[in-house]
């Protein structure tokens, strides 16, 4: 039986240990939601995947469904990783764990995909530590109310449209000057979550 191989952009969430030269691997893919694939011998020094397949990348990943787990049978960077400060590092590792502790099951979610991408990519410009926490605020706002998370009643007019917005200076400008709302909305929607 042939297998169909998927080719989908991706977001390296997490990997771990998985036998000898094993791993697993967590990927948020833009057609398939939050997966755990499984790459063989990925941890051995012949192999091509090791550096394409870090924590933090964006890749175009090659996966193939088999009876009972995903394969990552080949991996590209699709965006080099230009994130060079280590605020917007720290940032990047903080929308990883929301994504990993909130997502459950593999589902297709548009509005939290490019929530997560776009809010990776606007830390790429981000210039200092101050601009670094106006943007993780929107985009933790986002992800948490692409996943229905947020109690929209319980948000403001001005709350709502500031979520509606892109990642823009102004919609992030916007967001920080709502802080105090989306910061009690979000960690609400944790405590709630129970997660």
């Amino acid at each position: 039986m042939a297998h169909v191989k998927y080719t989908t952009p991706a977001w390296v969430l997490g990997r771990a240990p998985s036998g000898e030269g094993n791993a697993a691997i967590a990927v948020l893919t833009r057609d398939f939601g939050l997966l755990f694939a499984f790459a063989r011998s990925i941890r051995e020094h012949r192999s091509r995947l090791r550096y394409s397949v870090q924590t933090g990348t964006h890749i175009d990943a090659s996966l193939v469904r088999g009876r009972m787990e995903w394969r990552l049978v080949s991996a590209r960077e699709a965006t080099p990783s230009e994130i060079n400060s280590p605020e917007a590092r720290l940032h990047r590792a903080r929308l990883i764990r929301l994504v990993r502790r909130l997502v459950r099951g593999s589902e297709r979610n548009d509005r939290l995909y490019e929530a997560f991408e776009e809010g990776i990519q606007a830390a790429t410009l981000a210039s200092s530590t101050s601009e670094c926490h106006r943007l993780e605020v929107l985009a933790s706002a986002k992800i948490v109310d692409a996943l229905g998370y947020l109690p929209r009643a319980a948000l403001s007019r001005d709350a709502l449209v500031a979520l509606a917005g892109n990642f823009s200076k102004e919609s992030i400008t916007e967001a920080y000057e709502k802080r105090a709302t989306l910061s009690h909305a979000v960690n609400a929607a944790l405590a709630a979550s129970q997660l």
